[in-house]
């Protein structure tokens, strides 16, 4: 908004103009009254005028065209000040004296629009601009100014901003329409790829943005109909058309493979380039038989219309009766027999927070006199979700004026939130395209190629806007070696009166040299030309494009001819068209040897058939290249074995043109390749002969465990034998021998529970796994009513979070239960009220973590790796007894199952142990009852 148009604004809100404050300085004389004009005289208008006011005389001057601006008689005028300002709109008046006032009180210049009120009752808009002068003795004498005619600029604004209204309007009713549609609406670059979120095909999916983005969405496609799918994409990418395919996508919510049909649209610039893709994704699972396929898609089309249509009411204000079109029941998901209620009813399904505010606008509509009603509010769906519904009516009046019907349409704009903000993005981001486009507007003297207007953007320049607008600015600053041609050649076309484009140099103000791409259009009026209007482009980036283009080419032949690689080029049908030395060098022909032949002859007989058929699928299927290993022949009659890369080059309209293969030498690699076989061969053998050799040492090691079950018990069962016959049969014995001898008995007790703990560790290394679903919740709660059986005047409360399905061994799923949550019991004992916790947490790579955590003695953390050895105890026998191997065994349950296990704990705090369990065979686990089979 310009500075008059705030200021006429700002007064006419205000109303602080002051007609009769208008005087600027005294002046003595009479006023002159201002020319009369004729009633039939048109008020036809010059394009621009100039006049002058003297500040010692109080009069005004001002020629014809001022006169013609300000709808006098068309000729030259003076008089006082008050004629002219009596033409001025009241709105633009203050402001006009207020600048005036300012521009004589110290010299400067000023600049502003102002609306000028004709004798016939129109309005003139005019811009002026005016400047002070002083006398021989600096003192300011006058001011001068000219005006122009701009009533035409500003209806052009007005029909700019009414265009953009619009524009606006019809992008809010597409961001609705995608919203609203049942269908996958999304978007894609020009090569088929996501680049911004597509909400619908994520919630369709369950694909994140990372896993979809770019081509990621061909994942979620069934592999049967990925390489079909990712080809035709490629086609329709590539015919630059519209087109539809049918392929099976993955459902997210059923988990199941739906049949869908996606149908794309190519949204195309005005140069024809494609900006963007837009289409969508229908399901068509349930479609079978042709008839199914005719039904389906008269349903679909009658979907697609109520999905445009909103639910539509109707209110009854005598009856007190609203009733319903059957998209009410769609959108809301209420019953049929619900589309008439009363409002009562209706009422209740309003949100809380909504209801007092809707009563308000509609008491409002209803009481007064207009027609028409719009309101936003939550409304109730019948899955108790909240949904922004937008609802507007039409108000039926009897003869009196009241209310008696009220007929309206409310639609659901939840969706459409999301669709607004992306609106905001796109506005956003075309006022910064607008504002980032690098041109500089002009307007010119068709006679003296001088500057009379240019945009904000000559700047970017290094000159001033004032400097641009000096007399021969332009023909001054042009590079000298371009400067007579551009002028030339511009005066030349402006005679001819045609519009022309070229290009010159022109000088910066830093002393750049700055291309420049000059777009005249010469306007004509009655056979002459009036003035020349255009655009500058800054091309110095192109220029410089356009050398590098140069020398990349120049690189690109050295490449070609330097490269170690070798390259060969073909006609369509095998003919040699070029090779560069390295390739010449492979082979031992020279470079005219091989442009006589066809690439079948240099190729070994075994392969070129398969190359044959490679190189017309390229060419049936719209490819662009392929990889082929293959056996050239020398030109010694010897064998080549290359990697062979084959483009297919088109030309600029699509069509293929030639073939180029990048040949590499691979003769080394085949001589590895074949070593390496050989030694895979021995690997295998040593492998075999570790094998047997560690299941003879697994022999051996049952053996070991055999002989510890029988041998070590022995002595043991001996040493008991006798030290309770001695306490039963020995009655004399003091006290201090039958204490030792309880002593030896409990060391014979534990040094068979430690046999019994290796034995069991040993087995868990042996033993096959049989995974299968295990709630671990329910077997922990077992665990637990056997300890509390065992000890039932401990307080101890077991919490259980969630429920806690793995896929584990159930056997050794309750020995590692039972030794953590033995554990936790024992080390708990001391607590008066105690509590164990059996619950899951997810871990830094989002792994499953499952946790035992009880409130117990705790131990140093320092001391954590320790705990897991076997016979590692961080208390005494007498503190809390133990065999000091349950938590060796829960590590060695937990890494069979391809897991890890830790432990976190702190004196007086209580630990926590944490452990996982990976996915058995890749099958996810599945809640079953627990039974005697997992005990």
């Amino acid at each position: 908004m310009s500075r008059h148009t705030e200021d006429r604004e700002e007064a006419a809100t205000t109303g602080e103009r002051s007609p009769g404050d208008t005087t600027l300085v005294p002046h003595s004389g009479a006023e002159a009254p201002p020319p009369a004009l004729p009633r039939s005289a048109p008020y036809a208008t010059e394009r621009v005028g100039a006049f002058e006011f003297d500040l010692a005389t109080g009069a005004c001057s001002w020629s014809a065209g001022f006169s013609n601006l300000l709808g006098f008689a068309a000729e030259p005028g003076s008089g006082g000040w008050e004629p002219l300002l009596a033409r001025v709109h009241a709105n633009d008046r203050a402001a006009l004296v207020e600048r005036v006032r300012e521009l004589l009180a110290r010299e400067g210049e000023l600049e502003l629009d102002l609306c000028i009120d004709l004798p016939n009752g129109e309005h003139r808009w005019i811009h002026a601009r005016a400047k002070s002068r002083t006398d021989p003795s600096g003192r300011i004498a006058r001011c001068t100014g000219v005006a122009f005619d701009v009533t035409r600029l500003e209806g052009q604004k007005e029909d700019l901003r009414a265009k953009e209204a619009r524009l606006a309007r019809s992008e809010r009713r597409y961001r609705t329409l995608v919203a609203a549609s049942s269908a996958i609406v999304w978007s894609m670059d020009p090569e088929g790829r996501f680049v911004e979120p597509q909400e619908q095909w994520a919630a369709f999916t369950g694909q994140t943005w990372e896993q979809y983005r770019g081509t990621g969405w061909l994942a979620m496609i069934h592999s049967d109909d990925r390489a079909r799918v990712g080809q035709e994409w490629a086609a329709i990418v590539q015919s630059r058309a519209f087109g539809e395919d049918e392929a099976r996508l993955c459902h997210a919510a059923s988990i199941e493979w739906r049949r869908v049909r996606a149908r794309a649209v190519p949204l195309l610039a005005a140069d024809g380039s494609i900006e963007e893709w837009i289409g969508t994704n229908e399901d068509v699972h349930e479609r079978v038989t042709a008839a199914e396929l005719v039904r389906e898609s008269e349903e679909r089309l009658r979907t697609v219309l109520r999905a445009t249509n909103d639910v539509v009411w109707d209110w009854d204000l005598r009856r007190g009766e609203l009733a319903w079109s059957p998209r009410y029941a769609e959108t809301f998901g209420y019953p049929l027999d619900e589309l008439r209620m009363s409002t009562v009813e209706c009422d209740r399904r309003v949100h809380p927070d909504d209801r007092a505010g809707l009563d308000r606008s509609l008491a409002a509509a209803l009481e007064g006199k207009g027609e028409f009603w719009a309101h936003e509010y939550r409304y109730r769906h019948a899955d108790g979700a909240w949904r922004h519904v937008q609802d507007r009516g039409y108000v039926k009046r009897d003869e009196q004026g009241r209310a008696t019907r009220m007929i309206g349409a409310l639609q659901d704009v939840t969706r459409a939130r999301h669709a607004e903000a992306e609106l905001r993005k796109a506005e956003l981001l075309y006022r910064e395209l607008v504002h980032s486009v690098k041109a500089i507007l002009w307007r010119a003297n068709p006679a003296t190629l001088d500057f009379e207007f240019v945009s904000k953007e000559a700047e970017r320049l290094g000159y001033p806007l004032e400097q641009w607008l000096e007399p021969g600015f332009w023909i001054a600053h042009l590079h000298p070696d371009d400067r007579d041609h551009a002028v030339r050649f511009c005066l030349n076309a402006t005679r001819d009166g045609r519009n022309h484009e070229f290009e010159y140099r022109f000088l910066a103000s830093d002393g750049r040299t700055v291309w420049l791409r000059d777009v005249t259009t010469v306007l004509v009026e009655d056979g002459a030309v009036t003035e020349l209007v255009g655009i500058l482009l800054d091309v110095s980036e192109l220029k410089l494009a356009e050398a590098r283009v140069c020398e990349s080419d120049a690189r690109l032949r050295a490449i070609h001819e330097q490269s170690s690689v070798g390259f060969v080029s073909t006609t369509l049908d095998s003919r040699i068209l070029d090779a560069n030395p390295a390739f010449c060098a492979m082979l031992g022909f020279q470079r005219e040897e091989l442009v006589e032949r066809t690439i079948e002859s240099i190729t070994h007989p075994d392969d070129w058939r398969g190359n044959a058929e490679r190189r017309d699928a390229l060419l049936q299927h719209d490819g662009t290249h392929f990889h082929v290993e293959k056996r050239y022949l020398r030109k010694d009659g010897t064998a080549l074995d290359a990697r062979v890369s084959v483009v297919l080059i088109r030309d600029p309209r699509g069509a293929p043109a030639c073939f180029v293969g990048i040949v590499e030498d691979i003769a080394e690699r085949k001589r590895y390749e074949r070593d390496l076989q050989v030694m895979n061969q021995t690997l295998e053998r040593r492998v075999q002969e570790r094998t047997a050799e560690l299941q003879a040492a697994l022999r051996d090691l049952e053996s070991f465990s055999y002989s510890v079950s029988h041998d070590l018990r022995a002595p043991l069962r001996s040493m008991d034998g006798f030290s309770h016959a001695l306490l039963a049969e020995r009655s004399h014995l003091d006290a201090e021998a039958r204490d030792w001898l309880g002593r030896i008995r409990a060391s014979c007790t534990r040094m068979s529970d430690l046999i019994d703990g290796l034995l069991a560790l040993a087995r868990l290394s042996r033993d096959e796994l049989e995974p299968a679903p295990v709630d671990l919740a329910a077997l922990a709660r077992k665990i637990v009513e056997g300890l509390r059986a065992a000890e039932p005047a401990r307080a101890v409360e077991f919490v259980v979070r969630g429920e806690l399905v793995a896929r584990a061994d159930p056997r050794l799923a309750r020995i590692l239960l039972e030794n953590l949550l033995g554990n936790a019991w024992k080390f708990t004992a001391r607590r008066e009220h105690a509590t164990i916790e059996l619950f899951t947490e997810t871990g830094a790579s989002g792994e499953r973590v499952y946790c035992v955590r009880d409130d117990g003695v705790g131990f140093e953390s320092n001391l954590a790796r320790r705990l897991f050895q076997p016979f590692e105890r961080l208390h005494t026998q007498a503190e809390f007894p133990g065999s000091g191997i349950g938590l060796a065994t829960v590590h060695r349950i937990v890494r069979r199952h391809g897991g890890d296990v830790w432990i976190e704990g702190f004196p007086g705090g209580g630990a926590c142990v944490l452990f996982t369990l990976s996915t058995v065979h890749g099958e996810e686990a599945r809640p079953v009852p627990d039974s005697g089979a997992n005990e």
